[in-house]
């Protein structure tokens, strides 16, 4: 379930801010790329990371001061092998130059049925009870 929500949720974020970066690119800028996959390799220390898309194919993209970060990463530091990413890049000078870059690991599903434990109880004092609105 959460693969259900949280891939569409990247989509849907990169789609809004793609679009309204289309709409300031001039008409013969570049054209905004999307890309959604797995981190297989990072290399802060020269600005780039890949990814490999649910196909199979493997794509590098390159870091600058114009990229933004959201999800788990305020950085390229803070990304990690492993994680699901979608980036929203440009190509320039025969590289893929990333603009947004979502990226977090999955969250840890709970077993089917599992439900968390209730809130501890509060003494007893419940909603319509005596006690509830005396403190």
């Amino acid at each position: 379930m959460l693969k259900k929500v949280f891939l569409p949720l990247i989509s849907a974020v990169l789609a809004a801010v793609l679009i309204s970066g289309s709409a300031l690119a001039a008409a013969d800028g570049p054209t905004p790329i999307r890309v959604r996959g797995r981190v297989t390799a990072v290399d802060a220390a020269a600005g780039k990371f890949r990814l490999e898309t649910p196909d199979g194919e493997t794509v590098t993209f390159f870091v600058d001061e114009n990229t933004r970060y959201r999800g788990q990463l305020e950085s390229l530091d803070d990304m990690q092998e492993g994680w699901l990413a979608g980036v929203g890049a440009v190509e320039r000078d025969g590289k893929l130059w990333a603009r947004l870059v979502i990226a977090g690991e999955r969250p840890e599903r709970p077993e089917q049925g599992a439900f968390p434990p209730p809130p501890p109880d509060p003494g007893g004092a419940r909603p319509g009870s005596p006690g509830f609105f005396s403190g």
